[in-house]
């Protein structure tokens, strides 16, 4: 679950996550409603949730295991980046 604060303008639109691993390569992590891997969910609404001013619902899955560098865009401007270690499942 994506929970994303800011004004109605920073946090409308596109949602898009680049997944870039260890040797920053990017790859495509979010998974789309068919199952298979996406760049982006389309066309957010204004849906609070938990005091975020926006939640985004989403499964993800990465093709491989180590740390990965999330680039987190709300249509094409950088809203910020997390750093994930992702487990051998």
């Amino acid at each position: 679950m994506w929970h994303l604060w800011g004004e109605r303008e920073e946090v409308e639109g596109t949602l898009r996550v680049v997944g870039m691993n260890e040797k920053g390569e990017e790859h495509k992590v979010l998974i789309g409603t068919s199952g298979n891997k996406v760049w982006e969910y389309q066309n957010l609404g204004i849906n609070p949730h938990n005091g975020a001013d926006i939640h985004i619902p989403s499964h993800m899955g990465f093709p491989t295991a180590g740390l990965w560098k999330l680039n987190v865009y709300i249509g094409d401007e950088i809203f910020g980046e997390i750093i994930v270690n992702v487990d051998e499942s």
